[in-house]
């Protein structure tokens, strides 16, 4: 019967080792997804606030345009 109890016990410990590894590594797999997340928001924004700049500067350029067109 003892050996059955230290078998038991030999095996629960190997699982708590093998959950507490699959924690870890998810864990920090979550950690690169997050980071890689942060990465593409940024990205993302300053694709954003290029294009604004761009649109921004082509109505400028459309109302320099038509001022010139209209005093000319």
């Amino acid at each position: 019967m003892d050996e059955v109890y230290r078998d038991m016990g030999l095996r629960e410990q190997a699982l708590k080792k093998l959950v507490s590894e699959v924690k870890d590594e998810l864990s920090a797999r979550a950690s690169k997804s997050e980071a890689a997340i942060c990465e593409v928001e940024g990205k993302i924004d300053a694709t954003a606030l290029g294009s604004i700049k761009q649109q921004v500067f082509g109505v400028v350029i459309a109302v320099y345009g038509a001022g010139l067109a209209y005093f000319s």
